[in-house]
């Protein structure tokens, strides 16, 4: 059975290490991609034939997916879901290498 996966930020990191990784698994399978620059996440959305969310929170509450790497600077992957949503029912299982 394949786990659903996210890709949270569609910059470098995504594109060259956790995109790739994912599309070459047969354990894991691509269910949709968020990034807050909506030009950078429709280009990457309409590439990957996938849902695309510019918040982390609409990805949790749309998708569900069973795990995500987030391909943000360091450090800042906790801060992905906002500040505004401390009461989130929803969580997702964050990978970063």
């Amino acid at each position: 059975m394949k786990r659903r996966a996210a890709v949270i930020g569609l910059g470098h990191q995504a594109l060259e290490d956790h995109l790739p990784g994912l599309l070459a698994s047969n354990r894991a399978e691509l269910v949709a991609v968020c990034d807050n620059d909506p030009d950078t996440l429709r280009a990457r959305q309409d590439m990957r034939h996938v849902p695309g969310f510019t918040r982390a929170a609409d990805l949790l509450d749309n998708v569900a997916p069973d795990f995500g790497g987030p391909s943000s600077p360091r450090g800042t992957a906790r801060s992905l879901a906002g500040p505004d949503e401390p009461d989130r029912t929803r969580s997702l299982r964050l990978v970063q290498a």
